[in-house]
């Protein structure tokens, strides 16, 4: 709302404005309540202007001009948003569901992040009833935690968890201790992580005698971002590793199958030191997954990312998964699509020992999404371009 009411503000006709979430037949209306003393005509005006400037989602859908000189306020002159509310609701909207929807802090989680936004009770079915697909019910376990400070486990909730179920698990949970943050194994930090950046700088060289390299001038930024590339081989991240050099290798981390790479010890320390890589989880619990992301983003390092989930048997791009996306929108970082063409013919899966051949490298134009962007739509133009170079 902030957002919104401040590009409202920059108006000289509006005094003050406050941006509500409104129910107006069953549907929610984002409406501007505003202090002008401008005519109803200059007002309309204006906000079908404003609305060609704002995101698709920030969109004003109604408004009402405040009937008093300035809204009502507390001492320290903040603005009562709930009594402006009630006020709407008592006078203009239909305010049957509204009380179902907050009267408790979990169910205006549940609203708030619904993709659809309908009457519930404790029998609606949060993916057919509310909308929620797979990562939308790790946005809300999510939040569940960061607002409550409640862990619900994210494989409790499946495609037939009603919301009763859920607030079940939730209440199950309360007084649980909050897992401890994630912390980087010893060699991600300096000085090591420097130490075997010069150490894979000595070991790479040895792949040249298998795999040739082909790549397009490319320096990677000094601000994060995420390769998103096909995946053929696990000469990919080779070829990666090699083709960023030995400045962008220090600032790349690599998102690794965590049940197939990280299943030993051994295993663990391998893709940890020589390949820059930590642990991802394909399926189930995936928030600890993005929790490492986004700390290693917030440090400045850039994320290699396999979207296929799996290396492709036939050496074509196959469909992407949209976790890519997730990523996308919600950490609204740089994406730049990556084609690798050779290292099918060089290590395809299944193959015990590599052959010699040439890998071409190609990287492609940065892309950006905004959160009003849908999860499928980012998908398919982060597929579209990988397979276009």
């Amino acid at each position: 709302p902030e957002d919104i009411e401040a590009k409202i503000l920059d108006s000289p006709i509006i005094r003050d404005v406050v941006i509500l979430m409104m129910i107006k037949d069953n549907e929610s209306v984002l409406t501007a309540v505003l202090l002008t003393n401008e005519p109803k005509e200059s007002v309309e005006n204006f906000i079908s202007k404003l609305n060609t400037q704002l995101e698709s989602h920030q969109a004003i859908g109604d408004y009402f001009v405040w009937p008093s000189e300035d809204f009502p306020r507390t001492a320290t002159k903040k603005v009562k948003r709930a009594d402006i509310q009630a006020s709407l609701e008592k006078h203009f909207y239909d305010k049957s569901d509204v009380t179902t929807l907050i009267s408790d802090d979990l169910s205006k989680i549940i609203y708030e992040l619904a993709p659809n936004k309908p009457n519930f009770d404790d029998n609606t079915v949060l993916t057919s009833g509310l909308g929620y697909d797979s990562l939308k019910r790790v946005e809300l376990v999510s939040l569940i935690e960061e607002k409550l400070q409640v862990v619900i486990p994210e494989e409790t909730i499946t495609t037939e968890t009603t919301v009763a179920e859920l607030r079940k698990a939730y209440e199950q949970a309360r007084g649980n201790p909050l897992p401890k943050t994630y912390k980087f194994p010893w060699y991600r930090n300096e000085p090591y992580s420097t130490v075997f950046t010069l150490f894979q700088a000595t070991l790479l060289p040895v792949f040249r005698y298998y795999q040739k390299l082909r790549v397009e001038n490319y320096t990677i930024p000094d601000t994060p971002i995420i390769f998103a590339s096909n995946h053929t081989s696990h000469f990919d991240t080779i070829a990666i590793l090699r083709a960023t050099g030995l400045h962008g290798r220090k600032r790349l981390s690599v998102a690794a199958a965590k049940d197939y790479f990280f299943n030993t010890r051994i295993k663990s320390i391998f893709m940890g030191v020589l390949m820059n890589a930590f642990a991802l989880e394909r399926e189930g619990a995936v928030t600890r997954s993005l929790e490492i992301m986004g700390k290693q983003l917030d440090n400045g390092k850039s994320i290699l990312i396999y979207p296929e989930g799996t290396r492709s048997l036939s050496g074509n791009v196959g469909d992407f998964k949209s976790g890519i996306a997730y990523i996308a929108q919600q950490l609204e970082v740089t994406v730049v699509p990556v084609k690798q063409e050779g290292n099918f013919q060089i290590l395809p899966k299944g193959a015990r020992w590599p052959h010699k051949g040439v890998c071409h490298v190609k990287f492609g134009k940065p892309m950006r999404f905004s959160r009003s962007q849908g999860i499928d739509e980012i998908t398919s133009k982060i597929e579209e371009q990988v397979k276009q170079l």
